[in-house]
């Protein structure tokens, strides 16, 4: 089990369906179509950018024929717009989404922790190590991706750098980032802070990143792929993102690089998070939502997410790139996600109240 580890309403949007679908996407922003249409075969959202998941839902659609609906997403508003939209649905009892797939872990576990994911087990997902898998099967953990230092070569020398710490580093004044905790994957992270640390530690970590925003020892950016696309063009030096935004900017030729953080014999390890699928609980096509799941979890489906987007595949054997970081080369933070789980909302509050003007 996972253990021993403003809603921003935008359209849904139709996968290579052209204008016709494009009309029924504004039919259903509308509220004047539903799941089930004769237009999708199911409805999916996801908190994965628009430029690595929609790929991604075209490989599906080819190979099944099935047509699909889906929802990204803002930048601003990670994961936490889906799922709070997901809970007003579930309350009124719309439940127009399938399947949500989420970038992160923390706000999956809190959705099933409330109720609104029904079990599956995929077929598919045979291989994948068991701590993978939520409690029940309500969702499962695949393609992950590490919590990892970008840092310009032009700007600074890698070797310098080595985790956390550094951001708050004298040395870096001003070259340091790090994302406003309050969405996506950065908000997960400053959970995991809290579950692990403890409360006051946690907190007392989150005031110190504030505290040097606001002296100027580092910039805050609104979303990972932003902080990457500020060190790719040397606004700033290095900063906290995640892999798949470092390989974007790696390979549009950035002079970057990788650092997996705290690697050090007194250090915690790096936190690494999976990607995170499940059905939800009301949904109208779960013989689609589950053939969705069944491609998504794959050893197919994850070599692609590791060749494309640098992420960590699960089942073991996958062959991958030399830059995809390997669970067994790194050092990894042990967290119980479902403590993180149950922690996100107090700590989304208190983020809210340090970092949102």
């Amino acid at each position: 089990m996972f253990g021993s580890e403003h809603l921003a309403r935008s359209p849904l949007h139709p996968i290579g369906l052209g204008r016709r679908a494009l009309l029924v996407a504004a039919a259903l922003s509308a509220g004047l179509a539903s799941c089930g249409g004769a237009d999708h075969d199911l409805v999916v959202y996801t908190s994965m950018n628009q430029v690595h998941s929609e790929p991604v839902v075209q490989r599906f659609e080819a190979e099944t024929g099935l047509r699909v609906l889906v929802e990204f997403d803002t930048e601003a508003n990670k994961t936490v717009g889906l799922a709070r939209r997901l809970r007003e649905e579930s309350a009124g009892g719309v439940h127009r989404c399938d399947v949500f797939w989420n970038n992160e872990v923390a706000n999956t576990v809190a959705l099933s922790q409330e109720g609104l994911y029904q079990p599956y087990r995929s077929p598919a997902a045979e291989g994948i190590p068991e701590r993978w898998f939520g409690p029940n099967n309500l969702y499962t953990g695949f393609a992950g991706r590490g919590r990892i230092l970008i840092a310009n070569t032009e700007r600074i020398d890698p070797a310098q750098l080595s985790g956390f710490e550094d951001l708050f580093d004298p040395r870096f004044a001003g070259q340091a980032a790090f994302v406003k905790p309050v969405t996506g994957t950065t908000l997960t992270h400053m959970a995991t802070l809290y579950t692990v640390l403890g409360d006051e530690a946690g907190r007392a970590t989150a005031e110190r990143l504030a505290a040097a925003a606001e002296s100027g020892q580092l910039r805050l950016y609104s979303g990972n792929m932003v902080l990457a696309r500020a060190v790719a063009r040397g606004e700033v030096a290095f900063g906290f993102t995640d892999v798949n935004d470092f390989n974007v900017v790696r390979n549009e030729g950035a002079p970057v690089v990788q650092i997996a953080p705290d690697q050090g014999p007194e250090q915690s390890g790096m936190l690494f998070l999976p990607n995170t699928i499940g059905i939800l609980e009301g949904s109208k096509n779960v013989a689609n939502a589950r053939r969705f799941v069944d491609f998504m979890v794959s050893a197919a489906n994850e070599q692609y997410l590791a060749e494309t987007n640098a992420q960590t595949p699960f089942h073991p054997g996958v062959p991958t790139p030399v830059h995809v970081l390997r669970l067994e080369d790194q050092k990894v933070l042990e967290v119980d996600f479902e403590a993180v789980g149950r922690k996100l909302g107090q700590v989304l509050g208190e983020m809210q109240e340090l970092f949102v003007d």
